[in-house]
């Protein structure tokens, strides 16, 4: 297994990366530039760990890869972020502890991840309502389909993509090109 870190600070990089060799013998590759990340060919790794605002910078590479990213975080503020969160400002028990959880769910979403399914056209139309800020019965009316279709289809959006939000779903469309900015 191979983790890319995405962190600007070089210390907390190379820490995180020898907890990860040291207690779960993960191959890591440290990057303090999303240049230098993207350079890298990103599909090679496993996992990625990264700076919120690295996250935000290679968005578009790291968004499809959501549910293999952990987000990387100073305090206990309660983030937007709805997948693998490690703080980094607890005690060390507590880092490994997490660490341990990050590494297993990332291990188990590789062994059971198939090729991604591409989204089905009208699977895009229910995406492109969804980001346009419409309700279901909206959705429903404007593509002339039942409400239970909309919610069928929302369900193997979240499914296909993994992403489970209103504003990830959104920020998806936007950065694929499903909808305009």
């Amino acid at each position: 297994m191979t983790f890319a870190i995405i962190h600007p600070d070089t210390v907390k990089a190379v820490g995180l990366r020898h907890l990860l060799r040291s207690y779960f013998d993960v191959a890591t590759e440290c990057f303090s530039t999303v240049a230098a990340f993207v350079a890298s060919s990103p599909e090679q790794y496993d996992g990625y760990m990264v700076h919120p605002t690295m996250f935000v910078a290679s968005m578009e590479t790291l968004m499809p890869r959501k549910s293999r990213v952990v987000m990387l975080l100073d305090d206990d503020a309660v983030s937007a972020w709805g997948g693998l969160t490690l703080y980094t400002h607890r005690p060390l028990e507590e880092v490994i502890e997490m660490l341990d959880r990050c590494v297993c769910c990332i291990a188990h979403s590789n062994e059971s991840a198939e090729v991604q399914e591409e989204l089905t056209q009208r699977e895009i139309e229910v995406l492109r309502g969804v980001a346009r800020g419409l309700l279901n019965k909206e959705i429903a009316d404007e593509l002339h389909i039942s409400i239970n279709t909309v919610l069928s289809h929302r369900k193997n959006i979240v499914a296909k993509l993994g992403i489970k939000t209103v504003s990830g779903l959104s920020l998806y469309a936007v950065m694929n090109g499903i909808i305009d900015n």
